[in-house]
């Protein structure tokens, strides 16, 4: 027969398995910082073509000020 100990081990190492096993389906995907260029240029609006340029008004600038140093630097 198998004791309560064993019973106890083997209970946890299912479980564990499972969460393991479980686990992958809650994973963030992964980032890519590469790939394609991707065009987002406006075609059209509202079902119609956009020829030109389109009148933008911009009021003022925002500055965001950074108490802290980069976590990482962009190398060119």
């Amino acid at each position: 027969m198998i004791d309560r100990y064993t019973k106890a081990i083997l209970t946890f190492l299912a479980i564990g398995v499972w969460v393991l096993a479980g686990a992958i389906f809650f994973q963030p995907t992964p980032l890519q910082a590469f790939g394609d260029e991707s065009d987002i240029n406006i075609a059209r609006i509202g079902g119609t073509s956009v020829y030109g340029a389109l009148p933008v008004e911009i009021h003022g600038t925002v500055t965001i000020d950074f108490d802290e140093e980069p976590v990482f630097l962009l190398e060119e």
